[in-house]
């Protein structure tokens, strides 16, 4: 397995979270022999047998072309010192795509796709504009030509099916309920609290939230918002929230893992998910597996796990007023607030990642049977 950088960095998102637990749980099945190529960066290093460090190569931006090829070129001899069955993987960076291109050559590859490049970077405005048109078109490109694709939720798979005639396998994100079931609630004295967690970035919406929060302000005063999370907006939403009076209603937890995580979570009444794009948020399924109400845009892969009405609610992306009208909802009525609880913590058994672990590997031996000579390709 190919993958990014380690969980235990000091920023990670559901790539990594994603990653780290599939790796955790693979190594737990007998049959396979896992050994995990991964970045690192200084003093983030995990111990453990099946992970193997690469060096990340840096530079000024101007080298940036020729810096892409030496990783190109690096993964794959340490690809080739292990001769594996199978390679798989974890992301559409361009560095991932143009690899697994390269590898599966040689070597059966599968790459999961935990995002759309060609949706993403569309609310993206940090970051070079050259670097974002050209990772689309690498990744569209990858998206044809790759032989094995996963991707994480149906709708995502909906989307894939325009571009390509090839199988795609749909593998979703999972969580780990075990832990986050003996872990208590903040302590916190708000009454109508709610809460965001997310990367503070356009994308995630979480600006409409803040605009939203004023509208329900009106009909509920005391309402209380945790943010959790770092990122390139923080400034800004900072300065929105001064600017609309909501500086006693709003609390910047910045960027928050763990244990930690999941109090402030369970201490909320509702979790709220306005982005404008996403595949499978492993934060929705936390908010599940906290017992918690869900209000969330409907995009990407949301509705594969929030029923409107039935464990939570979708709304339009955007669209600060629908928002804010579903909080209310919600915050008026505690009975539902219940009951949406209840029907998360059941929903959610089934994204244990024991369970995404054998859907996995299940791929793989279906994968490597087609393989051998006189069986036909899926």
């Amino acid at each position: 397995m190919v993958a990014g950088d380690p969980i235990n960095g000091e920023h990670y998102g559901g790539v990594e979270e994603h990653t780290n637990n599939l790796v955790n749980h693979l190594s737990d099945i007998g049959q396979i022999d896992l050994q995990v190529l991964m970045f690192s960066n200084p003093g983030n290093k995990i111990s453990d047998k099946h992970i193997h460090y690469l060096k990340r190569l840096t530079g000024k931006k101007i080298l940036y072309p020729l810096i892409g090829i030496l990783d190109v070129m690096h993964i794959l001899k340490n690809i080739n010192r292990y001769m594996p069955d199978i390679v798989h993987f974890q992301g559409t960076s361009p560095l991932f795509c143009i690899t697994a291109l390269i590898a599966q050559r040689k070597y059966t590859t599968v790459l999961t796709m935990h995002g759309i490049l060609l949706r993403e970077t569309s609310y993206r405005s940090e970051g070079n504009i050259i670097f974002r048109i050209l990772s689309r078109y690498i990744e569209k490109y990858a998206l044809l030509k790759l032989d094995h694709l996963i991707v994480v939720a149906p709708q995502i798979q909906e989307i894939i099916n325009e571009m390509r005639t090839k199988r795609i396998y749909v593998v979703p994100n999972g969580v780990e309920l075990d832990g986050i079931e003996k872990i208590a609630p903040a302590m916190i004295n708000r009454e109508n609290m709610i809460m965001f967690i997310g990367s503070l970035v356009e994308v995630k919406g979480a600006h409409i939230l803040i605009e939203a929060l004023g509208i329900v302000k009106r009909k509920t005063p005391d309402i209380y918002l945790l943010i959790a999370g770092s990122g390139p907006q923080e400034t800004r939403l900072k300065e929105l929230v001064l600017d609309l009076g909501l500086d006693d209603n709003v609390s910047f937890l910045g960027f928050i893992r763990g244990d930690e995580k999941f109090s402030y979570m369970k201490a909320a009444k509702i979790l709220v998910f306005p982005s404008f794009w996403e595949a499978l948020p492993i934060a929705v399924l936390e908010g599940m597996a906290c017992g918690k109400a869900v209000v969330a845009s409907d995009v990407g892969g949301i509705p594969f796990l929030i029923e409107d009405g039935i464990n939570g609610y979708l709304v339009e992306p955007g669209n600060a007023q629908n928002l804010a009208e579903k909080i209310i909802l919600l915050l008026e009525n505690d009975e539902t607030l219940m009951n949406m609880g209840k029907e998360n913590l059941n929903k959610v058994q089934k994204f244990r990642w024991e369970k995404i672990a054998a859907e996995t590997y299940k791929i793989y031996s279906e994968i490597m049977s087609a393989s051998k000579p006189g069986c036909s390709t899926a």
